[in-house]
């Protein structure tokens, strides 16, 4: 099989370590691997229906399956549109295109998830400044955590201590990311003690799982914002919500964080661009080697959804 690697990472750095062990990975079971960087692809139109794509001044490889490696936080609808269009040529994803945006949004996925009945944090969105007393009021107490819609590795986020700091906060996040955002505002887990769990969703299965704990200090468990994860195994409780939240939002492969709150498990985030050097450290199990694994079938079942006219 040829496997295309998709990064998003900018062209003056190194493919990141996810993107590598996936590489080593598929090599080792006997694959071909193509790493291919979104800003070299180029997609054309003839006027007929018929698209196409080159790599640079390359013809793109010709993959049987692609595994995206989505890293970008602004501009995501414009930047991904290369993996719609590879969709649209027959090209399997794992990991497709509108899933991803739905992941990317903090607040569709929210949306899903609630439509869905799957338990998650109490939260509020706003677009002005002009409603955070409502907000604030409904979630009910301090501290709130505030967050950009669109964020990753614990960026965007704050905790408000007080009603003084709210409309500062609210302020420096709704300016960040390069233009107007929308905020949430989130009820702040106590009982977490600082503390959440990672489970890595392949193909519907819990493949591997830790908890994260933040530093001393710190509020954030993220492993980017100085976290640290252990070795953990989840209830199965745990591990349905995971893999419903999963499937609710229409993942392949998901990074799903869970906190526990006083009225059981909640989900804070499904992630479509996991990272999982961690992960592999602490709980002793190849990600990379479960992905590609999964790949393989998945190929093999793939069917390209059908056209709405």
């Amino acid at each position: 099989m040829h496997i295309g690697i998709l990064s998003f990472r900018a062209l003056n750095r190194r493919f990141m370590y996810e993107q590598r062990r996936l590489s080593e990975e598929a090599q080792k079971r006997g694959h071909e691997v193509s790493m291919i960087r979104f800003q070299r692809c180029t997609m054309f139109f003839d006027g007929n229906g018929k698209l196409d794509i080159r790599n640079g001044r390359r013809k793109f490889p010709e993959v049987d399956l692609i595994i995206p490696r989505v890293s970008v936080l602004t501009n995501t609808q414009l930047k991904i549109a290369v993996i719609e269009h590879l969709q649209l040529m027959g090209v399997p994803m794992l990991n497709e295109y509108n899933n991803i945006l739905r992941a990317k949004s903090k607040l569709q996925t929210l949306q899903v998830l609630s439509h869905y009945n799957i338990p998650v944090v109490k939260t509020a969105v706003l677009s002005s400044a002009q409603y955070l007393d409502q907000a604030v009021k409904y979630i009910g107490q301090f501290p709130i955590i505030m967050k950009t819609v669109y964020g990753s590795y614990g960026e965007g986020v704050a905790i408000v201590e007080s009603d003084r700091s709210v409309k500062s906060t609210y302020g420096i996040l709704s300016g960040s990311l390069g233009g107007k955002n929308e905020i949430l505002l989130q009820e702040y887990i106590a009982e977490s003690n600082g503390k959440d769990l990672r489970l890595f969703v392949v193909g519907g299965e819990v493949i591997a799982s830790m908890e994260r704990v933040a530093q001393e200090g710190e509020f954030r468990s993220n492993v980017g914002q100085g976290g640290s994860g252990r070795p953990y195994t989840p209830s199965q409780k745990e591990i349905h919500l995971a893999i419903r939240a999963t499937k609710a939002v229409g993942l392949e492969v998901a990074g799903v964080d869970i906190i526990q709150t006083k009225h059981g498990p909640a989900i804070m985030e499904v992630n479509a661009n996991p990272g999982f050097e961690e992960l592999e450290e602490v709980s002793k199990i190849s990600v990379a080697g479960k992905i590609i694994e999964y790949a393989e079938r998945f190929v093999q079942e793939y069917l390209p959804p059908e056209a709405v006219l």
